[in-house]
């Protein structure tokens, strides 16, 4: 009855019944609607949690990530076991009302606390500066939104004018100045989340598609499940299969791991393209950078707060992660490993503040979020698991030196554990001297300072990028890449230190804590690299978790450890050092990311091709696998690498060597019996851009083939039917 009297319950029923209604509009009216008022539920539980600590706009932010990472995870159980499409969206808003309230309800009422700031204490030098970096940061958008590319690219500063990269060093610089500065805590870090926009939209604003592969291959199952078909394996229905597993029927669903892992990104995809006027493209172009941008550095403020008890140095620790290329290249695409890393980073808050605090409130936050990782990115969800068995035994442990080893052995569980699933296997005595060499070059910076290799490096691309020379674009911050090692030489030095530091002499549990993360990600990131080959499922995805701890433990090294202090307060040191800092962080933004994105003409060539063969039976469609990504969207997974097998590594042998042997210069045409034997089609299509072959080429196959008219299109296309 309580319930009843209360005005924000009964206005989020209210916009649960207009989320209901079946029209866009009520959707969107009520989506936001309901987002605004469990928000101020959940901001009021954050404020009786840490009362006047914060301000109300971060405990109102905080509210609302809760409630959107709830919904999202709350409608992932629903696509992991089953399906969400439009009949079955209002599902997961009403559980997650439920779920607010039962979690809430003793805080409906809770006094706000709002700290009182003077925001205009600032002199007019400040305020000039803030100024000017507004319009430089505006200026920035203008030119991105000038060179918005439609062709295939491999690195985004092939596109992007050198300009933009020079106002991002500017901006930098100013944010650095301004930190220096302000009074304003919360001005500076509004300053940090204007940069961080800057920094990640650089992607989605620099194409009209979005970039890399995997991308595509996750919108073709959200558009599959909105299309109302299902994505197996399911616990329901006719489609539910199940495995003998020592005699026992076992469902798929709980054998099959991809969905879990990937169920986060891909539910909340469906709902916000069921409920705001947005499509999925559009939706997987903006949704991370935009999350990214606002509470990366929100997170990273809070939690640095809690480990460093100064919001100063949050504030600098927020600044450096700016010139991370781990985080500058993930905050700019959604991808399930960038989506979930910021759900990581809220809950790391939760869980460090509680350890420091005991809080009540926080224990069921806990107690509600953590088992609802098992349905978003499985890394994070593993992570968690070692840190909080790592927490609860550290409470029991008594003897220093079994602290020690426990936290030392940590450095193989990642590894180790990928070996006994069998996804990686043990290198030859040869080939681990070989990779130790080859990662100190990577790590240290050495490899990508001596020369741009013509190959991809797959290791140590964490604080920068080993840019191939098929994505290299020169410029003044690249072409000299000497201070990248001099950086790296300092941040190995400070993390080894403050490492070892934390792991003889420091009692508090949070580094503790801090620690063994250190020796779990970073410690098995080199030894699963080193000592193993294959697959690395787990090892290849640490980049972004290891850089975190890296930050933290080099900034613990600066403030505890007596000789850097020392060091560190000679203002030449310290400025020189913010200085090459600057200059680091722009070469690293400009080292990457070195992939690929399909032309806008691959995308409507793909829609048209699948036009012609919707109605197949089987398909068989011969071209790039790259260009094929597009159609598996286009066609909502109905059209799959073309019709063509894919290994565990979406290679596919059979369909190159038929399209390699198509376009060379002796026209095996009896390669075509291997297609139509491979795909099982009466039918095979032949794609083919027409900057791959010479008009001699096209002649010839004008000639053997049925070609299609594509009329402003650099593309060829050609039918051939099996003979009977």
């Amino acid at each position: 009855m309580i319930l009843l009297k209360n005005k924000i319950f009964l206005l989020t029923i209210l916009s649960l019944v207009l989320i209901a209604i079946p029209f866009p509009i009520s959707k969107f009216v009520g989506f936001l609607s309901f987002l605004f008022f469990t928000s101020q539920i959940w901001k009021n539980n954050f404020s009786a949690i840490f009362a006047e600590k914060f301000s109300v706009f971060v405990y109102f932010l905080l509210g609302f990530f809760s409630v959107f990472s709830l919904l999202g995870l709350v409608s992932s159980i629903f696509v992991v076991y089953y399906t969400l499409n439009s009949s079955l969206i209002i599902y997961p808003f009403i559980i997650t009302s439920f779920l607010t309230f039962v979690f809430c309800y003793k805080n409906l009422q809770t006094k706000e606390y709002s700290k009182v700031s003077n925001y205009f204490q600032e002199n007019n030098y400040v305020k000039s500066l803030i100024v000017f970096f507004m319009l430089l940061f505006f200026l920035g958008i203008f030119i991105l939104s000038q060179n918005i590319s439609v062709v295939s690219l491999s690195s985004p500063w092939q596109t992007i004018p050198f300009v933009y990269l020079f106002i991002f060093f500017v901006l930098s610089s100013i944010s650095g100045i301004l930190l220096y500065l302000l009074h304003n805590k919360e001005i500076s870090l509004f300053i940090f989340i204007i940069l961080a926009f800057f920094v990640h939209i650089y992607l989605p604003m620099s194409h009209t598609l979005p970039w890399g592969g995997d991308v595509w291959r996750h919108m073709a199952v959200e558009q599959k499940m909105i299309n109302g078909d299902l994505e197996l394996p399911v616990i329901f229905g006719k489609e539910a299969l199940s495995r003998s597993i020592f005699g026992l029927p076992v469902l798929e669903t709980f054998l099959i791991p991809n969905k879990y892992s990937y169920g986060h990104l891909w539910a909340t995809s469906i709902f916000l393209s069921e409920v705001l006027p947005l499509d999925l493209l559009q939706v997987n172009k903006w949704l991370v950078p935009i999350l990214w941008s606002v509470f990366f550095p929100i997170f990273l403020y809070l939690l640095s707060i809690i480990l460093f008890d100064s919001k100063k140095t949050a504030l600098w620790l927020v600044f450096a992660s700016t010139f991370v290329f781990s985080f500058q290249a993930l905050g700019a695409f959604t991808l399930p490993i960038s989506f979930d890393f910021i759900l990581f980073l809220f809950l790391l808050f939760l869980f460090f503040s509680y350890i420091k605090h005991k809080n009540y409130n926080l224990k069921k936050m806990l107690f509600l979020f953590l088992p609802l990782l098992l349905f978003q990115y499985t890394l994070f969800f593993l992570l968690f698991i070692f840190i909080t068995f790592f927490a609860f035994i550290l409470s029991r442990i008594k003897f220093s030196k079994i602290r020690i080893v426990l936290v030392s052995s940590a450095v193989f569980f990642i590894p180790i554990f990928e070996w006994i699933t069998k996804l990686s296997i043990i290198n030859t005595l040869s080939d681990i001297l070989l990779n130790t060499k080859q990662m100190i070059g990577h790590l240290s910076g050495f490899t990508y300072a001596i020369a741009i290799r013509s190959s991809d490096i797959l290791t140590g691309n964490i604080f920068f990028n080993h840019t191939p020379i098929t994505s290299f674009v020169p410029n003044i911050f690249n072409i000299f890449r000497w201070h990248v090692v001099l950086i790296m030489l300092v941040v190995w030095i400070l993390f080894f230190s403050g490492t070892f530091y934390i792991f003889l002499k420091e009692e508090r549990k949070e580094w503790q804590i801090v620690n063994f993360l250190s020796f779990l990600v970073v410690g098995g990131y080199i030894y699963g690299w080193i000592f193993f080959s294959g697959d690395h499922l787990f090892v290849r995805r640490l980049d972004p978790v290891l850089a975190l701890v890296i930050l933290f433990t080099v900034f613990y090294a600066i403030y505890n450890i007596k000789i850097f202090k020392e060091i560190l307060d000679k203002k030449i040191i310290s400025f020189s050092l913010i200085v090459l800092t600057i200059l680091f962080g722009t070469t690293a933004y400009a080292s990457g990311p070195d992939m690929k994105i399909v032309s806008l003409d691959n995308y409507n060539t793909s829609q048209y091709i699948y036009d012609i063969v919707e109605d197949d039976k089987n398909y068989c469609i011969i071209s790039d696998p790259w260009s094929l990504l597009t159609l598996e969207y286009v066609s909502a997974k109905s059209v799959v690498g073309g019709g063509f097998p894919i290994d565990r590594q979406f290679t596919q042998p059979e369909l190159i060597n038929i399209y390699n042997s198509l376009l060379n210069s002796s026209f095996e045409f009896s390669m075509l019996n291997n297609a139509f034997k491979v795909t099982g089609s009466k039918r095979c299509f032949l794609v083919v851009p027409s900057d791959s072959i010479s008009l001699e080429q096209k002649r010839y196959l004008d000639s053997k083939l049925l070609g299609y008219d594509l009329e402003g299109f650099p593309m060829y296309v050609w039918m051939f039917e099996k003979k009977s």
